[in-house]
């Protein structure tokens, strides 16, 4: 039943392409993938990925440890970036590909991305509800 109270709703959904936050490799700009991207097997395999990451870096890694941490930070590029060339991702550097999971997960996971947020601090403002980002972040 459709309703015109004032009332914010809980949830929002568009069938419509969605504005994608975006990131820029060597002055070429891609497009993040979005949670609707992924397949209920794929998300899992996301959320597995990022756990593995977590884990491995809470503590003094051996070497087999931090190679195990970036192959599995490649793999999220490969997940995140999904538009991204192989040679371009192959390209990163490990502490590049920790901040572009970062940027991801704030961008996708209800915060505003590190450039609108410091950004929101300098000039007090507040993104509004529901609106997209969009990130750019320099090589």
């Amino acid at each position: 039943m459709a309703t015109s109270d004032s009332a914010d709703p809980l949830l929002t959904l568009t069938t419509l392409e969605p504005e994608r936050p975006v990131v820029v490799i060597d002055g070429v700009r891609y497009h993040l993938a979005l949670p609707d991207d992924f397949s209920v097997v794929d998300h899992a395999r996301l959320l597995r990925i990022q756990r593995r990451v977590q884990r491995l870096t809470e503590d003094d890694l051996t070497e087999e440890e931090a190679a195990e941490a970036a192959r599995a930070l490649r793999e999220l590029a490969r997940m995140i970036l999904p538009d991204c060339p192989e040679d371009v991702l192959g390209r990163l550097k490990d502490g590049q590909l920790v901040r572009l999971v970062g940027v991801f997960t704030q961008a996708v996971g209800g915060g505003p991305p590190p450039a609108e947020a410091q950004r929101a601090r300098r000039t007090g403002a507040r993104s509004s509800p529901g609106s997209s980002a969009t990130t750019e972040a320099t090589p």
